[in-house]
C-alpha cells in the first residue's frame, strides 16, 4: 500500500513538473513576442500577422500550384510549403532507392563492383551539397533550347534548358475537391481497418467504408467532366501544356538524392552486416534461393536497425531543401527571405517559416516512430 502511494505521488510530481516546464516555455515565448512587438511599436515598425493578407506584388514559379502577384502572402507561403514538401518527398523516395542499391553494391562479392560503389560514397558525401546543386543547375542550363530539338521520349516528354515537360491528367474542377475529400476518407478508413484488424466488427465496417469511398470517388470523377490527358506541345519559342518541372527543382532533387544516397548506402551496409551470420546460414541450409534469403530473412532483420538512422537522414533532407534558394527554387526559406525584404516584418515570417519546418519534421518523426514500432520485434522494450 505504501509503495502504491509513493508511486502515485512520484507520478503526480512528474506530471506537475512536466506541465510546469511546458507552461514556463509558453510563457517565455509569449513574453518574448509581446516585448518584441512593444519595442517595434515604440520605434514605429510595422508588426502583426495581418501582413499575411496583403498582396505580394510579385510572382513565384511553382511546379505544383499557381500563384500570381495579386495573391496574399499566406497563399504564397502555402505554395512555397507545397514546393518544399514536393521536393522533400521526391528526394526521400529516390534517395532510398539509390541508397539501397549502393548499400547492397558495397557488399557485392565482386571487389571491383564494391570499390565502385565505395568510390561513389566517398566522392558525393565529401562534396558540399550546395556546390552539387549549383553544379547540376549549371549543367542543366546547357541543354538544348525548346526550338533546337531537345531530347524527347515518344514525343510526349521533352527535356530542355527550360525544364522537363511531361504529360498531365486534368479532371473537372467541380469534382476535384470532392475527389480529394473522398480520398482522405478512404485513407482514414484504411488506417482504422489496419488498427482494428483483430476486431472483426470494426474491421468489416472500416473495409465497407473503404469500398464505399472508392465507389463514390469513381462516380465523382466520372461526373466531374471528361478526363483530359494534356500533352506538351511546341508553341512559339517554348512548350505549352502538360506539367512543366523547372530546372531548379530537378537540380535540387538530383543534388539531394545523390548526396543523401551516399549516407543511406552506409546505413544499409551497416544494417545488413548487423544481421547474425547464423540466421543467414540457417536460411541457406533450408535450400532457399539467394533472393529469398535476402528479401525474406536478411533485409527485414536489418531494416529494424536501419529505421532510426534513416529517420535522421529524412529530417536532414527536408531541411536541406533550403539550399534551393541558391539556385532560385521557390521553397519556404527563399519565399520567406524575399517576403521579409519586401515588408520589413521579419518576426512574422520567421515564425511562419519555423512553424512550417516544425510541422514537416515532426510529422515525419511521427511516421518514422510508428514504422519503428510496427517492425520492432515483439517483446523488446
Amino acid at each position: 500500500m505504501n509503495r502504491n502511494i509513493i508511486y502515485r505521488r512520484s507520478r503526480l510530481a512528474s506530471w506537475v513538473f512536466q506541465i510546469g516546464v511546458v507552461a514556463g516555455l509558453v510563457a517565455l515565448v509569449v513574453w518574448s513576442m509581446s516585448t518584441a512587438w512593444q519595442r517595434m511599436h515604440a520605434q514605429g515598425i510595422a508588426y502583426g500577422f495581418g501582413v499575411l493578407d496583403r498582396a505580394t506584388g510579385w510572382q513565384i514559379s511553382s511546379p505544383f500550384l499557381d500563384q500570381s502577384a495579386e495573391d496574399p502572402y499566406w497563399w504564397t507561403l502555402l505554395v512555397a510549403f507545397v514546393d518544399t514538401l514536393g521536393a522533400s518527398m521526391m528526394s526521400i523516395v529516390l534517395a532510398c532507392g539509390l541508397g539501397l542499391v549502393i548499400g547492397v553494391g558495397m557488399l557485392a562479392p565482386n571487389r571491383v563492383v564494391a570499390q565502385i560503389f565505395r568510390a561513389y560514397v566517398e566522392i558525393f558525401r565529401n562534396v558540399p551539397l550546395v556546390l552539387q546543386a549549383l553544379f547540376w543547375y549549371a549543367t542543366l542550363t546547357t541543354l538544348p533550347a525548346p526550338t533546337a530539338n531537345p531530347p524527347a521520349l515518344f514525343d510526349a516528354a521533352f527535356m530542355s534548358n527550360q525544364g522537363l515537360f511531361l504529360p498531365s491528367v486534368r479532371f473537372g474542377s467541380a469534382g476535384l475537391g470532392w475527389a480529394w475529400a473522398i480520398t482522405l476518407v478512404a485513407l482514414g478508413a484504411c488506417v482504422l481497418w489496419r488498427r482494428a484488424v483483430t476486431r472483426r466488427g470494426v474491421a468489416t465496417l472500416a473495409l465497407a467504408g473503404v469500398a464505399i469511398a472508392l465507389i463514390a470517388l469513381s462516380v465523382v470523377l466520372l461526373q466531374s467532366g471528361p478526363v483530359v490527358v494534356d500533352l506538351p506541345r511546341m508553341a512559339g519559342f517554348s512548350f505549352h501544356g502538360g506539367w512543366n518541372v523547372p530546372l531548379e527543382l530537378i537540380a535540387l532533387v538530383l543534388a539531394t538524392v545523390l548526396f543523401s544516397a551516399a549516407y543511406i548506402g552506409e546505413i544499409v551496409r551497416g544494417g545488413l552486416l548487423s544481421v547474425p551470420r547464423g540466421l543467414i546460414e540457417a536460411a541457406q541450409a533450408l535450400g532457399l534461393p539467394a533472393h529469398t534469403v535476402f528479401s525474406g530473412v536478411r533485409f527485414p532483420i536489418a531494416l529494424r536497425s536501419m529505421v532510426p538512422a534513416l529517420g535522421n537522414i529524412f529530417l536532414f533532407i527536408v531541411k536541406a531543401t533550403a539550399i534551393g534558394s541558391a539556385i532560385g527554387y521557390a521553397d519556404v526559406y527563399s519565399v520567406s527571405v524575399v517576403s521579409i525584404s519586401q515588408t520589413g516584418q521579419a518576426v512574422e515570417f520567421l515564425i511562419a517559416m519555423m512553424i512550417v519546418y516544425f510541422a514537416l519534421n515532426y510529422s515525419l518523426t511521427l511516421v518514422m516512430n510508428a514504422l519503428n514500432r510496427a517492425i520492432a520485434f515483439k517483446g523488446n522494450r
